[in-house]
């Protein structure tokens, strides 16, 4: 942070009450933040003078915690106060537009919760325990109001912007944190809520907490069946850290995984994988993709390896990065697709994995110790080969092989010397190493197993270990060896039972984001009738694969009236918030191949003005001008859309994905198609010339499908089947969507909605519904403005914090 004043107060008050039994401990500090701002400038010919501090755009880390380092258990509250003062001492406003120009990042929000204008921590702070970070850091809006001075010489503009009575002004965020002795809260503060005892351990603090202790650093045989810490020097590409790792021949290390459901898990309806042990990983910042995270996490490996053997890669080169493996586990496997529709990874398992780093240094041949291979993996040695620029160290994904350490680790602490220290000579058996013994294909004797890492002398090989345990290597292409699939689970998985045995798997459990959340209380029924009983439930849809997409199920809420009401684009505080509606979870594409169950949801009512799909007359979405206005003025709230636009509260939620631009024309038999039909020409590649079939953004338009699935199951077959015969006048209307197309203040259903699909024979239509609610096309120009309804995709992390969805009480998300 930049010339950031500190102050910080301590006040340690004890007061003893007269004539009561006990005493109690009262502490209050006070930090006090200052953020200067300087002047801010820029020229149209990219001259730019930096600020000499804070400066619009800025993220200044901020990060605020409690440990508790006496003897008596606590109760932790905070509040804050912000004020704004310009250079003359005159105090401003910290909004503008009704964006706040300070943004504080409130991270951790399901272990705090609001009181008046408290924030008090849910849970008992007990000696030596640290609460999670109450705020993360302030972000100065970058889309503050400019004042402009231009002056043109010649061909060169040259502009100068100022920030008004904003520059040279003094931010001052005021952090108050109070702290008691928790059996005199209640008494003391009154908050109207019950703190917890305690707060409940994820599943790497459950294992990490039961580990072997310190002071056990010798494996004794069929005894000891708990982690053992393994403490490693810092690496070329790590520091110094410790992990923890099950060993030796049989340990508690079973769970559950790939479940058909996380409310059936038992044999039948899962896998048995393996827990390599507790790690700290990294993985990328939602926040700052120019940072990362790093966190404690469960590393779990498959059972055994797939029924059938693969080649490493398919081409003569060892870069995991672009290898064959990497790109089958990361997409048929991951996805349930393909030649892994049978055996993949379901939605179970999927919601439990996070992305993280792989390390991808080799050495040049096997020899070596378990502790010299873990310096290998996390060096900076790859294949020069195939990877001329050096720079493929890493690798971040979701699915993995093992590292050589990995499989060699399992006999340090005198499990077996000669393994641990010379892994090229190891030969060993199924008494006394776990990897080793189930290194089998679909129950068979021990396979030669494909590792992650590879060989650095050449291209060609790669890591294995073979048949009698030894560290090997064999060529990338020509040899098809066990599989192993290796993924590391999110954070916020816990142990929900078991105790690891053989016969008695760990089972798995995880707090649910507002994807989950909603699908686990839908019908999940394909064959549901809409009626009243089930009405305000999401309803499964299944899909065919299409030209862009595969198979697949989403969930939609249909029907006049289902609880799909949602509180969005609120203020920083909570307040002053649009009505939104959920129109359903479905698999997208994140831009970068990742498929996620995200949540997509529509403006409760058209914008205020009808407003042109595009003002060249072009039906290209990439292009538009109705495109660059949602992903511009409408996004960040400036310009046109300062007083409706989205706030940082909305922003924060949205991620970007993949829409697809898929189009058709008009068929004097079947119109443009049944509502499936229409599925999948938006996800075809039918355009007109030269136009794109996807885009990548983060505000779109509904589709015509979005529309007319709310007919589904029963609810209006004509609607459903023939679009362009539909005919929902009635009352109540019949779709939840016609009924709420009326624009802001108004109480009457509008003519015309726009979608983001264009007609594929003529280069300026695109979709729309009409006033009966059929479907249409038109050319929606300047002189022709129709009615737009804004629709986002949330971030998965996004998750439920109050609410039931009905109009009377909206959903609120964290």
């Amino acid at each position: 942070m930049k010339n950031k004043k500190i102050i910080i107060l301590l006040l340690i008050i004890s007061i003893c009450v007269i004539g009561g039994t006990f005493a109690y401990f009262y502490n209050s500090y006070v930090l006090e933040n200052e953020f200067k701002t300087k002047k801010y400038e820029t020229t149209a010919y990219e001259t730019f003078v930096s600020p000499d501090d804070w400066e619009p755009g800025d993220v200044t880390e901020k990060r605020v915690y409690v440990t508790n380092d006496s003897d008596v258990d606590m109760a932790v509250r905070i509040s804050y106060t912000e004020e704004w003062k310009a250079s003359d001492g005159t105090t401003l406003s910290n909004t503008q537009n009704g964006e706040n120009l300070a943004i504080i990042n409130l991270t951790n929000k399901k272990d705090w919760i609001k009181v008046g204008n408290y924030y008090y921590y849910k849970y008992r702070l007990a000696k030596d325990e640290t609460t999670s970070t109450f705020m993360d850091s302030v972000k100065f809006f970058e889309n503050i109001s400019f004042a402009s001075d231009c002056q043109t010489v010649g061909d060169v503009s040259s502009c100068t912007y100022t920030i008004g009575d904003y520059e040279d002004a003094t931010y001052t965020l005021t952090v108050k944190i109070e702290t008691i002795q928790f059996d005199q809260y209640e008494s003391a503060w009154n908050p109207g809520i019950d703190l917890l005892d305690e707060k409940p351990l994820m599943g790497a603090e459950t294992l990490v907490k039961n580990s072997n202790p310190a002071t056990v650093t010798d494996y004794i045989d069929g005894d000891i069946h708990e982690m053992f810490a393994f403490s490693h020097d810092a690496t070329a590409q790590t520091d110094a850290l410790t992990d923890y790792r099950y060993i030796g021949n049989d340990p508690y290390n079973y769970v559950y995984f790939n479940c058909d459901s996380l409310d059936d898990q038992n044999t039948n309806t899962c896998e048995v994988w393996r827990i390599i042990g507790v790690f700290d990983v990294e993985r990328p910042n939602p926040y700052d993709s120019s940072k990362t995270i790093t966190e404690k996490r469960i590393k779990i490996v498959r059972g055994n390896d797939f029924s059938s053997e693969m080649f490493w890669n398919l081409t003569d080169n060892n870069d995991w990065s672009i290898s064959s493996i990497k790109n089958f586990l990361n997409t048929d496997y991951y996805d349930k697709i393909g030649d892994d529709s049978s055996y993949g990874l379901k939605p179970s398992a999927q919601s439990m994995i996070d992305t993280a780093k792989y390390y991808l240094g080799g050495n040049l041949n096997v020899y070596g110790s378990a502790e010299q291979f873990y310096g290998f993996e996390r060096g900076n040695t790859v294949c020069g080969a195939c990877n001329s620029d050096n720079t493929k160290l890493t690798w971040t994904g979701k699915v993995g092989l093992m590292y050589p350490s990995d499989a060699y680790m399992v006999y340090g602490d005198g499990v077996d010397d000669d393994c641990y220290n010379t892994t090229y000579t190891c030969e060993t058996n199924a008494s006394n190493s776990w990897i080793f013994n189930s290194n089998t294909v679909s129950g068979n004797s021990s396979s030669d197993t494909w590792l992650m890492n590879s060989g650095t002398g050449g291209s060609e090989y790669a890591f294995l270990v073979n048949n009698v345990g030894q560290l090997y290597a064999k060529k990338v292409q020509s040899y098809q060896l066990g599989i192993r699939p290796v993924v590391y689970l999110s954070k916020d998985v816990f142990i929900e039972s078991g105790t690891g045995r053989q016969n008695d798997p760990y089972k798995l459990g995880k707090e649910l984001n507002a994807a989950e959340y909603l699908i686990k209380n839908a019908t999940n029924d394909p064959d549901a009738v809409y009626s009243n009983e089930t009405k305000d439930k999401m309803f499964v849809f299944e899909h065919v694969q299409t030209d862009k997409t595969s198979a697949l199920t989403d969930y939609r809420y249909i029907g006049d009236d289902p609880k799909n009401y949602v509180n969005f684009n609120c203020s920083s505080d909570g307040t002053s918030c649009e009505t939104w509606r959920i129109i359903g979870i479905f698999n997208v594409d994140d831009g970068n191949g990742n498929i996620e169950q995200r949540l997509k949801l529509v403006r409760g009512s058209e914008l205020s003005d009808k407003m042109a799909w595009d003002t060249n007359n072009y039906n290209n979405w990439d292009i538009s001008s109705i495109s660059t206005f949602l992903n511009d003025d409408f996004y960040y709230r400036t310009g046109d859309a300062s007083n409706y636009g989205l706030k940082a509260s909305a922003r924060s939620m949205i991620g970007n994905v993949k829409y697809y631009l898929g189009g058709i024309y008009h068929n004097s038999t079947t119109n443009y198609g049944s509502t499936e039909d229409m599925y999948g020409w938006e996800r075809g590649t039918l355009v007109y010339s030269g136009r794109p079939t996807e885009w990548v953004g983060q505000v779109g338009l509904m589709y015509p499908s979005d529309n007319y699935m709310l007919y589904g199951h029963g609810v209006d077959n004509t609607c459903y089947n023939n679009p362009a015969l539909c005919d929902d006048r009635n009352a109540p209307l019949k779709g939840w969507i016609r009924a709420s197309n009326m624009r802001d203040n108004q109480s009457v259903v509008e003519r015309y909605t726009a979608f983001i699909s264009p007609r594929s024979d003529l280069q300026n239509n695109v979709f729309y519904v009409t006033y009966s609610g059929t479907i249409e096309s038109y050319n929606f120009t300047s002189n022709e403005p129709v009615g737009i309804r804004p629709v986002v995709y949330l971030t998965k992390d996004v998750t439920i914090a109050s609410g039931d969805g009905s109009s009377g009480d909206p959903y609120v998300f964290n």
